[in-house]
């Protein structure tokens, strides 16, 4: 069983948090700053990492040659944010012009912050040797300028990297260290995070007095200063102190006050970890009941946590598309420059003729024949340039257009991923907490029912996908068509054994009726298609107990094919959009199942293309039919189905 602990600077993912907190001491001031650079700043806070990448490079284009300060605090800044976006080279070529310009200048305090850079990207590939070559080049720069509050900061890190590598006593005397420099410059923010490290290394250590005592002192610096999050991650910090000594009670107070204070702050990452450490703490205890809601509240906050990480994904790929459509209209714009060019370059030969026409007049008669030449020749030249612009016009409005697709096209996908994938996927990290749950506590009898969800929420996903897929290829008109004769029965059969297990889920029965054996020409996997959404949209909508009904009759030349089912049945006024590609208009099944909103969109996409139309008839309360003709070969005699 391992306790979740908050350990402030003592884990991968805070050492670039010591970075930043480094460089709030830098001595090296850029000049005014330029507003591109602020502007990727402000996009790099707030985690839009391509945005910020681009108005770094617009800055780098704009600083002055001379101005080699600003362009090395440009670079650095460039280094970090794709450092967070996890491009390791491209970090690293940044950084080293960083450090090219701070040599050029002989600025100690430069070299130094882009040595501890460098040094936590060779920690991240595994390289420690290397890492801590260049955070010790760092400090001995540090030492010359004696600079107390960055040898602090930089002795708390080589304590960080020195304890992950296992090497407990030399991390604890880098740690004291960073305490004593705090002590002196009375820096209680940053004395409570070296306290707590040194804390964590005397329990790994075994020293508990020592390291219970500094658990303790680093609490009340974090509550003197007012830091809450610094509470709750000490109030856990103390609760994991005294679990391991199996002084239980003690541990479920500290852990219950690191969650009072995560859902104060609404800190859902703390939140978590203090809810999963109550239910450990509450099973030591006998307390399986308050065990299982803690860890069903942790699974729910995960969710919420998950669920903003698909937006934030999703968000990041909307502004990408932003930044591609803003490219978009500045051509279109420049296009339209050209036209306005052409206009004005019309206007002027129209002045240019009428004042030559004027000047032969006057000077004689005879030079009438030359002006009709002249004019007729202008005439021309005017007419092609007409058409030449007219052309253009054409062009721009192609485009135009082209872009109001492909911006509806892509409103449409990102509606669909963050409405409905992220959901199932999810559901199912939520499900994996509460199968641990009971395999930990040995409640096997409880997986069955379990694993039945798990089968469910798997082929929800799976259909999602799959229409997905399908409703790309018709946006984009790349899917292929291919007829081929299929015996219809067959086809049908196949179907209906598709959907057997969703049928069997709800108990629903599937029934075929079958008036005629006929021969189809059409594209198999267009009719596979269209069948099985619409089998799954019968099921999804039928209650527990009921039926559906597939019936085929020969109808002149074509194949009539009827799916009645005995559901919820459909709104009037949902009728008029129900075959439109809309993540909306999804509604959720008689047992929750939810769909993309997107299958019925296809079948009447591919029965349009089989020469059909779907047609749909309901009744709310009643159930549901919907009808559509395929292309036959030949009919046979009825046959018992």
């Amino acid at each position: 069983m391992t306790i979740r602990q908050n350990k402030c600077n003592n884990t991968a993912h805070t050492w670039w948090a010591v970075l930043i907190l480094m460089t709030s001491c830098f001595s090296v001031q850029a000049a005014a700053p330029l507003d591109a650079w602020q502007k990727g700043k402000v996009h790099q806070q707030e985690s839009q990492l391509d945005s910020a990448l681009y108005f770094f490079d617009l800055a780098l284009g704009q600083v002055d040659a001379n101005d080699v300060t600003t362009r090395a605090s440009i670079y650095f800044d460039q280094g970090n944010a794709y450092q967070q976006k996890g491009k390791l080279e491209a970090a690293m070529d940044a950084f080293s012009s960083a450090m090219a310009d701070w040599e050029s200048l002989g600025s100690d305090s430069g070299r130094a912050v882009v040595n501890e850079a460098v040094g936590l990207i060779y920690l991240k590939q595994g390289q420690a040797s290397k890492a801590l070559e260049r955070i010790h080049q760092s400090l001995s720069f540090k030492e010359q300028t004696n600079d107390s509050a960055g040898m602090a900061k930089t002795y708390n890190l080589l304590g960080s990297v020195y304890a992950q590598q296992g090497q407990l006593q030399i991390a604890g005397n880098y740690f004291r260290q960073s305490v004593q420099l705090w002590e002196a410059s009375n820096q209680p923010r940053y004395l409570s995070s070296s306290i707590n490290n040194l804390a964590n290394v005397y329990a790994a250590l075994g020293r508990n007095a020592e390291a219970e005592d500094l658990y303790q002192r680093c609490l009340t610096l974090k509550t003197s200063i007012g830091d809450q999050r610094g509470m709750a991650d000490a109030y856990n910090n103390l609760g994991n102190f005294y679990f391991t000594e199996q002084e239980y009670p003690k541990a479920l107070d500290y852990f219950q006050e690191s969650a009072l204070l995560g859902k104060k702050l609404k800190a859902n990452r703390i939140l978590a970890i203090a809810q999963e450490n109550l239910a450990y703490t509450y099973e030591q205890l006998g307390n399986y009941q308050e065990a299982y809601v803690a860890m069903w509240r942790c699974d729910s906050i995960r969710q919420v946590i998950s669920q903003e990480r698909y937006s934030r994904d999703v968000a990041e790929l909307q502004e990408q598309f932003e930044a591609q459509k803003k490219d978009y209209q500045i051509a279109s714009l420049e296009k339209e420059n050209q036209l306005k060019a052409f206009d004005l370059e019309k206007a002027e030969t129209r002045l240019w003729f009428w004042g030559l026409v004027s000047g032969l007049l006057l000077l004689l008669v005879g030079g009438m024949v030359y002006s009709v030449v002249s004019h007729r020749r202008k005439n021309s030249l005017l007419e092609e340039k007409n058409l030449q612009i007219e052309q253009q016009r054409k062009e721009v409005e192609e485009k135009n257009e082209e872009l109001r697709q492909i911006t509806g096209t892509k409103d449409r996908l990102f509606s669909i991923i963050a409405h409905n994938l992220r959901g199932p996927l999810s559901s199912l990290g939520g499900i994996s907490g509460v199968m641990r749950h009971y395999m930990k506590n040995g409640r096997t009898d409880k997986l069955e029912r379990v694993i039945v969800e798990v089968d469910n929420t798997a082929f929800q996903t799976n259909a999602l996908v799959e229409n997905l897929l399908n409703w790309a290829a018709v946006e984009s008109q790349s899917i292929p068509y291919r007829p081929q004769e299929i015996d219809l029965e067959g086809v049908l059969r196949q179907c209906i054994e598709l959907v057997s297990v969703q049928a069997e889920l709800k108990s629903i029965t599937v029934e075929l009726q079958l008036e005629a054996s006929t021969s189809l020409l059409a594209d198999l996997n267009y009719v596979k298609t269209i069948m099985t959404n619409l089998l799954h949209n019968a099921l999804k909508f039928t209650p527990n107990g009921g039926k559906v009904t597939v019936q085929a009759a020969q109808v002149g030349d074509r194949a009539e094919i009827r799916i009645r089912d005995t559901g919820v049945g459909i709104a009037s006024q949902r009728l008029e959009n129900l075959f439109k590609a809309n993540a909306d208009k999804s509604t959720f099944g008689t047992s929750g199942e939810q769909g993309t909103g997107l299958g019925l969109y296809v079948s009447y996409q591919f029965v349009k293309k089989e020469g059909g139309e779907l047609q749909v008839t309901s009744e709310q309360g009643k159930g549901t039919e919907f009808a559509f003709t395929l292309g036959t070969i030949q009919a046979h005699q009825p046959k018992t189905a």
